[in-house]
């Protein structure tokens, strides 16, 4: 999500009194599957792309990305989630470029925060990746 949709989430939200930030963040962030993958995106170099992930009951899951384009080679994809309070859980590990998280999660909401880094001084436009969930 770009910023203006962000900001417009955030104006209807609160306008409508419907529970304000965090109800439009809710509204704005894509749930993860949770044995599937995301839809195609392209990789953020310049923001954050963030994924809501619920989860029931004692859970232990993996989360990787899947790439397309120069992953591993000119950039890498990083991953942190975070749990609803917004403390760190779990950093990625980096294989060929690609981020893998592997976790036992308690029942709750968490953040997945996405982020490609740059591994060379040519601008990669056309790299995308989609985020991918096993349950166990």
């Amino acid at each position: 999500m770009n910023r203006s949709n962000l900001v417009i989430s955030l104006s209807v939200a609160l306008m409508l009194g419907l529970g304000g930030v965090d109800y439009a963040l809710a509204m704005s962030t894509p749930e993860l599957p949770h044995n599937g993958a995301s839809s195609l995106r392209l990789v953020p170099t310049s923001y954050v792309d963030r994924y809501l992930l619920n989860v029931d009951s004692p859970t232990r899951i993996r989360i990787s990305s899947e790439s397309w384009g120069s992953i591993g080679v000119n950039m890498i994809i990083k991953a942190c989630l975070l749990d609803q309070d917004n403390n760190v859980v779990s950093t990625a590990r980096q294989r060929d470029g690609n981020f893998v998280i592997d976790e036992t999660l308690r029942p709750g909401r968490y953040i997945l925060e996405v982020e490609g880094q740059e591994m060379s001084d040519r601008i990669q436009t056309n790299n995308r990746y989609s985020v991918r969930t096993i349950i166990f």
